[in-house]
């Protein structure tokens, strides 16, 4: 009898998972609330929980809050509870409960650069001279890291592309190229390079390239 309820409820978890991929996220809701308690409680029942509630977060804010309350006490100081929320907490602009997320993660793994490469994306949508200077830390850190991982890169891009400093974009487009090994397109067509490529600092940098530019 134990293992024909096991069986049952095991199908309904499946269930769930099908109504996420499918953007069934009421449906799931409804779902999980029919599981006994004892499931309701499991960790895997919990976290595809977080991931319905945080999709209904704005319709249905208050399940989102229970769940993740619920999930922290169940599972205190579990990681997987702030990588669940962070996304969330970035798209709606709650930069600093975002941010702690990422210094609890920090924590937790000893260092990542792509955690890091969060952060200074934080920074920077926060903008202004001071949160810039602290992405480009970050970025910096990212890239020192793991200097086979491109992100940190093309954000020191498109930081330098925002604070119009292009001595600093032509740099680190050479370094993509150099470090990378990236073949840059040509930039006249990119809109967000509209500034740069009126720059002196663009035509140096086009004065280094082969005579014909390849595609990226």
């Amino acid at each position: 009898g134990s293992q024909k309820q096991y069986v049952a409820d095991l199908s309904k978890i499946l269930e769930l998972e099908r109504d996420i991929q499918a953007g069934k996220y009421e449906d799931g809701l409804a779902l999980y609330k029919t599981l006994p308690p004892e499931l309701r409680a499991e960790k895997l029942a919990m976290v595809l929980r977080m991931q319905i509630t945080d999709h209904l977060r704005k319709q249905l804010p208050q399940e989102f809050v229970d769940a993740t309350t619920e999930f922290e006490k169940l599972f205190p100081g579990d990681p997987a509870l702030d990588l669940m929320c962070l996304d969330g907490f970035v798209n709606e602009r709650r930069f600093a409960e975002a941010q702690l997320c990422i210094e609890r993660l920090q924590g937790f793994t000893g260092g990542d650069p792509y955690l890091n490469f969060l952060d200074g994306n934080i920074f920077m949508l926060q903008g202004g001279a001071d949160n810039f200077a602290a992405a480009k830390e970050q970025y910096l850190q990212a890239v020192q890291q793991e200097p086979s991982f491109d992100r940190p890169y093309w954000a020191m891009v498109t930081l330098s592309l925002k604070t119009h400093d292009f001595d600093q974009t032509a740099q680190w487009l050479q370094r993509i190229q150099q470090t990378l090994h990236v073949k840059i397109r040509d930039l006249t067509t990119v809109p967000a390079y509209a500034e740069f490529v009126k720059s002196d600092a663009y035509r140096a940098w086009l004065a280094s390239q082969p005579t014909t530019q390849p595609s990226q």
